[in-house]
């Protein structure tokens, strides 16, 4: 935490994106100049294919971004533990790799052009009835993707789908497998039930008062109060740091000269370009001789955005001529990012290798940034400055507080001793699950009851409890769990006695009237009706409802089930039997639950039979 601190208070650079990348998502060749991070060692490996850290990480963001959506401004990153996201993260590729490699092993091919296809086709990428550029670059955008990597999963899913599909056609459900299933499903069950409820047979149970006692004294253990505690703490705000700092004319000038080299940066240069593929169709150096070629025809005149729509391999950019747009120096990769940057503009570059292939690239226009005068910008940067103070006093004053409480054993003693102008301050009890004030914070409460704190009577280290406000605790009051006094429980003891009490009387009753109605007996019982087919519900409950389907189907037949009310006991009346619709559509339906399922268990055989290696293991 103390390092979050002291990387906020860096400066005014720290205040300025540094770098400032413009990455354009308007196509695929694109991607091939887009810059990518990597990791050196890889966390898994499956079947020699590496999982790199950045996909994980990637996975992980993902899964948080939809807990921010999900949970709103309810959000608290804390609660989510990033260990456990990472793992999740991790297992989800393990088996999504498996399942690439094995669709690989089984011959599975995805070609670059059917890809392209699809992505040009998609709905989602349509405008007016065509292939939209923008909205390409817009969908992903919100999405978090880039298009290789879209591409990329895209090629997955489509290798993924052939594996399924084949284990879906040889696992197609046959007739009487369909027919079967919908008899099943459309049986109906006509039966008499009769239910025991506990709620009215409590009215003539007694619980006597030795029998509470003997409950209290045999279950003590359930009867415990929760282990509170409370704390002493002082707070450090950065609030309170003294907000009169004056901002010299040599920081405002130095301020303003890091700006201007700053805004430098931000030169946007907007440019087209044709991307020549190195794919399974054309080799290293077929691509170039082709590059070439291109290139000398764009340099003796010849439309740029002709030989892009023409040439260009870049599905996402060829049918506007090429156009990457504005850009600022960062957003491609070295070796486009260095051609475009010392072309002039109108120049035509020669072919520019890059790992996707070469890129004939023209430069259309060159953007200055906007540099404000010292006057327009004076405000903003003397509020910088001295925000940028405040952060370094304030880190500053986390890291001596840090030391101190390292120093002194009690709040008190730590109040006595600081230089800086702290306040003791006591809470009010708390549990580890909840707390008041102070200890409404899961942070406080974590580090209430840590060992140190209890045992060993330490002040905590510095706890961050929102931004820029910090707090250190101790021990101000321990109390152990006790057994509660029987007066305090005696009401629940006796409702918890009636209840079971009420249950084993239902129990027996069912029982008793299960046993009469096999034996043959005559029986005055006040029945109800239902009639129901295996997905319908009716009034009967649930449990009873899974009972009566798994009797045999000779009429007077009987069942038993403990239901959230109590017992109940049903008697088979007659069964219809289900009619079967052999429709496409159920044939479909049944059939593609079957192949899910064999799926399902083709993935685990496909998991356990790949050769999986995860870093420290």
């Amino acid at each position: 935490m103390l390092q979050n601190i002291r990387d906020n208070s860096q400066g005014i650079i720290a205040k300025i994106i540094i770098g400032f990348i413009i990455i354009t998502f308007s196509l695929f060749g694109i991607e091939s100049i887009v810059a990518l991070g990597s990791s050196e060692s890889a966390p898994a490996t499956v079947n020699g294919s590496d999982i790199e850290e950045v996909e994980i990480l990637r996975l992980v963001e993902a899964q948080k971004n939809r807990f921010r959506q999900q949970f709103g401004d309810q959000y608290d990153e804390s609660l989510f533990n990033d260990g456990f996201l990472r793992q999740s993260a991790l297992e989800q590729l393990i088996e999504q790799k498996v399942a690439v490699s094995q669709a690989k092993e089984l011959g599975g091919y995805v070609s670059t052009k059917s890809i392209d296809k699809a992505i040009l086709a998609a709905p989602e990428f349509q405008q007016d009835g065509q292939f939209s550029s923008d909205r390409f670059r817009m969908v992903l955008r919100r999405s978090g993707m880039t298009p290789l990597g879209y591409r990329e999963i895209l090629a997955e899913q489509a290798l993924i789908s052939q594996i399924q599909l084949g284990t879906g056609l040889s696992d197609t459900a046959l007739p009487y497998e369909v027919e079967r299933q919908l008899a099943l499903e459309n049986e109906v069950r006509e039966f008499e039930f009769v239910t025991f409820d506990t709620d009215k047979l409590k009215q003539g149970i007694k619980v006597e008062t030795q029998e509470v006692e003997e409950y209290y004294n045999t279950n003590n253990d359930r009867f415990m109060t929760e282990e509170k505690v409370s704390v002493s703490y002082v707070v450090l705000s950065k609030s309170d740091i003294d907000s009169d700092i004056v901002v010299s004319d040599e920081e405002l000038a130095q301020a303003y000269d890091d700006y201007v080299a700053m805004q430098a940066e931000f030169e946007e240069r907007d440019a087209s370009h044709i991307l020549i593929e190195i794919n399974d169709e054309r080799t290293a150096a077929e691509a170039k001789v082709l590059a070439d070629q291109v290139a000398t025809k764009a340099k003796n005149g010849e439309s740029f955005t002709e030989l892009a729509k023409t040439y260009s391999d870049d599905v996402g950019s060829k049918n506007v001529g090429g156009d990457l747009g504005f850009n600022t120096r960062g957003g491609f990769v070295t070796e486009f990012d260095d051609a475009l940057f010392v072309m002039n503009k109108g120049e035509i570059s020669a072919p520019i290798e890059t790992e996707f292939g070469f890129h004939v690239i023209q430069l259309k226009d060159i953007r200055a940034p906007k540099i404000l005068s010292l006057a327009e910008k004076t405000a903003d940067l003397k509020a910088e400055l001295k925000a940028s103070q405040i952060d370094a006093l304030f880190a500053e004053q986390a890291e001596a507080l840090a030391a101190e409480a390292f120093e002194n054993d009690t709040i008190e003693n730590l109040v006595d001793n600081s230089n800086l102008s702290l306040k003791a301050q006591t809470s009010e009890l708390f549990t580890r699950q909840l707390g008041t004030g102070i200890a409404a914070n899961d942070k406080v409460r974590i580090a209430a009851f840590d060992e140190k704190v209890i045992a060993d009577r330490e002040l905590s280290e510095v706890i961050e409890i929102s931004n820029g406000e910090i707090v250190v605790v101790g021990l101000s009051q321990h109390k152990d769990p006790e057994v509660k006094p029987l007066a305090e429980v005696e009401q629940s003891i006796k409702a918890q006695l009636l209840s079971e009490k009420a249950l084993t009387l239902a129990a027996e009753k069912a029982s008793e009237l299960t046993a009469s109605l096999n034996a043959g007996d005559t029986v005055d019982v006040d029945w109800k009706k239902a009639e129901i087919t295996l997905e319908q519900s009716s009034d009967a409950p649930a449990e009873l409802t899974t009972a009566v389907f798994a009797l045999p189907k000779n009429k007077g037949e009987v069942a038993s089930a403990k239901v959230a009310s109590g017992h109940a006991v049903a008697r088979l009346v007659s069964v219809t039997q289900g009619m079967a619709d052999d429709s496409l559509e159920n044939n479909v339906r049944i059939s593609q639950a079957k192949a899910n399922e064999s799926f399902y268990v083709y993935r685990q055989w496909a998991k356990a039979n790949s050769e999986i290696e995860r870093s420290g293991s």
